[in-house]
């Protein structure tokens, strides 16, 4: 008689360690799951932050460009005050030497 319960013990230790093991495995894959949406999340909100930046340097350096342009027009032309001309003179050296 217990042979027989020890027999039939050994199939229903064998199953329920193998459920165990299948409900860890998926626990664990949840986990890296989780893990993964989130680095992908911040990486896409890094990704984002540096879009922004590039759009805003891309503004800056066009409103550089047009303050450069309506100087060297200033100069060109050679009318209106001695401050603006000095102004224009010092900002288009400045341009030319940081921003090219």
């Amino acid at each position: 008689m217990k042979k027989e319960t020890e027999f039939n013990k050994k199939p229903h230790s064998w199953k329920l360690k193998s459920i165990l093991f299948l409900l860890i495995i998926a626990l664990g894959g949840a986990i890296y799951f989780y893990f993964w949406l989130s680095h992908a999340n911040e990486l896409r909100q890094n990704a984002q932050i540096v879009i922004d930046k590039v759009e805003r340097y891309e503004i800056l350096i066009q409103e550089l460009k047009n303050e450069n342009d309506r100087c060297q027009d200033f100069i060109t032309q050679r009318q209106g005050d001695f401050g603006d001309f000095e102004y224009c003179k010092g900002y288009v050296n400045w341009y030319e030497n940081n921003v090219k």
